[in-house]
């Protein structure tokens, strides 16, 4: 699994990512049918968060070896 976190200030950049993300990762997910992904969005004070997952089967396969 892919974590990663986005921050900005400005709410029109927050939203101009947000379908920058789902334009990508919808693509992307058409040529990796195993994997999937979310995003998720936080709004604090004058700050805006997106949280973007990937996972893929691969990623959960506890007999996979990492080097």
């Amino acid at each position: 699994m892919i974590r990663t976190k986005f921050t900005t200030e400005d709410l029109a950049a927050m939203v101009e990512m947000l379908h920058e993300f789902d334009d990508k990762l919808t693509h992307w997910s058409a040529e990796n049918a195993n994997a999937t992904w979310d995003v998720e969005v936080q709004i604090g004070n004058y700050e805006y968060f997106i949280i973007v997952t990937v996972e893929n089967e691969e990623d959960s396969n506890p007999d996979r070896l990492d080097l």
